[in-house]
């Protein structure tokens, strides 16, 4: 079952990026909810199994033995191992654990640093949001999640954008806010960091990043006849931007070329095959995992209801 659990894991985790180039075709919001799905799915399994092995192991060091060798009895033939392969699984549940709280407090320490700044600046309103300028030079639009939600932008992309062009970034930014995009982002983070030994596993966040800005993208050209040549036109300006990937940006570099070769098409058209060039595989992977994770627990069942019985 351990194999099984890993497979399935890792299988998730790097999905995203492995059919990167079918994901294209699919249309951005699908796709963007198809990479955060497998990623959730491969991260509960991976920190799953570290925890499996590294439960006797911990209960054997904190005092509670019977305990311990009766997990060590039930759970041997699922996951194998020893004290070496418990501290091991137990000092890699804690990285992963622990780099993805350093992540979520990165991002709300950055959205607090933003606000504040933004706090003696003009504010006006946008629908539900409000619109802040920062008297820079600098380019820059972003988008800050909050009560109220923000889009900060500055000077310098107001004075580089004609007026139908900074409508069309400030509907993408607003888009970001409308779908709570800044919690995809917050997740990405938190699995590069989690993860942060498996390289592969950026082609995933990538994969994630740029779905969310391309669906970002379709909803700002729907939102005007003229979007596709006008948010394109934008972004070919635009080279630069806030430089954070915790936060929704309009004109994040690593996005920016499948960006403007997607904006020189129509929009995505979905077909069957595609989406199941991504889902048979991915639900082969996360069914097989969810079987593994269910017998597994099911023994820790059986585990805690025999407790009782044990000589503690």
């Amino acid at each position: 079952m351990s194999v099984l659990l890993m497979i399935s894991g890792l299988g998730l985790l790097l999905l995203p990026g492995l059919s990167q180039p079918v994901g294209r075709r699919l249309v951005p919001s699908t796709w963007s909810w198809i990479c955060l799905v497998a990623l959730v799915g491969g991260t509960l399994m991976i920190e799953g199994l570290f925890l499996l092995y590294a439960a006797p192991t911990v209960l054997r060091a904190i005092g509670i033995p019977g305990l311990a060798a009766l997990c060590q009895h039930m759970l041997n033939v699922l996951v194998p191992g020893g004290p070496i392969l418990g501290w091991l699984g137990a000092g890699a549940a804690f990285i992963v654990t622990g780099g993805m709280a350093i992540a979520v407090g990165k991002y709300r320490r950055i959205t607090r640093l933003v606000r504040v700044g933004c706090a003696h600046r003009e504010h006006r309103a946008i629908g539900s949001c409000d619109l802040v300028v920062l008297p820079t030079e600098a380019v820059m639009a972003v988008s800050i999640a909050g009560s109220p939600p923000q889009v900060i932008v500055s000077e310098g992309l107001v004075d580089m954008l004609s007026d139908e062009e900074f409508a069309a970034v400030l509907s993408h930014e607003s888009a970001h806010l409308a779908h709570n995009h800044h919690r995809f982002l917050t997740f990405a983070s938190a699995i590069e960091h989690g993860f942060c030994c498996l390289p592969l596993i950026r082609r995933s966040t990538h994969a994630l990043r740029t779905g969310i800005e391309r669906w970002a993208d379709e909803e700002a050209i729907a939102a005007s006849p003229e979007g596709r040549t006008c948010l394109r036109s934008a972004l070919v300006k635009v080279t630069s931007s806030f430089g954070n990937s915790m936060l929704p940006a309009f004109s994040g570099p690593e996005t920016l070329v499948e960006r403007l070769s997607a904006l020189r098409d129509d929009s995505p058209r979905q077909t069957p095959l595609s989406l199941g060039l991504i889902l048979v595989p991915g639900s082969l992977l996360g069914g097989t995992g969810t079987v593994a994770m269910g017998t597994t627990f099911a023994t820790i069942w059986t585990v805690i209801a025999a407790a009782g019985h044990c000589p503690l």
